[in-house]
């Protein structure tokens, strides 16, 4: 392979842990009996009127499907009350933040994301050539929403990334509080 066929700001990034798969789990320990959390996966599987809808559409499975995902975004803007145009529909949080990135992030933009969380919230950042700047959790896994915005204030991020719905909106109410 040429030398500099990949792009230096990729080549040197660390290799990302996904976690082993489920059967190579079964396989390691010997038992059928493990809730693999570590990938956010669900240990009980779909619900059964998930799999009853899969089924149902397998049938159209040789046609593409509607690229702009037209129904499911006036779905779940009649579900959740935003404006369906305002709702973007990916193949999960991996495709989305990717995307997210590659559209908004210049070289040298700033990025602030929470420590310990996933590790493409920083990869996918310095794919971007941005900088990455994580706000830890303390020893006690409690949150400084202080510490936060100061980093924001400090780094003027052109993207903040949690990976925690429950801090989220914990940062939000404080910020709205604060007038922040």
């Amino acid at each position: 392979m040429k030398p500099d066929l990949i792009r230096p700001e990729i080549a040197t990034l660390p290799t990302y842990n996904a976690g082993l798969a489920l059967e190579r789990l079964r396989a390691r320990y010997g038992t059928d009996y493990l809730a693999k959390l570590d990938s956010n996966e669900n240990p009980v599987g779909p619900c059964p009127g998930a799999v009853e809808a899969i089924r149902a559409a397998a049938a159209g499975i040789a046609r593409y499907p509607d690229a702009g995902n037209a129904s499911l975004r006036e779905d779940l803007a009649a579900a959740t009350g935003a404006p369906a145009d305002r709702i973007i529909v990916g193949n999960g949080s991996v495709g989305l933040i990717g995307a997210l990135f590659r559209t908004v992030l210049r070289p040298g933009d700033h990025v602030v994301t929470i420590y310990p969380s996933s590790g493409l919230h920083e990869f996918g950042a310095q794919a971007c050539r941005a900088h990455v700047t994580k706000v830890p959790f303390g020893p006690d896994w409690s949150f400084s929403l202080d510490r936060l915005a100061r980093v924001m204030a400090d780094e003027a991020p052109r993207v903040l990334v949690f990976s925690s719905p429950r801090l989220v909106m914990r940062a939000l109410r404080t910020c709205i509080r604060s007038g922040r």
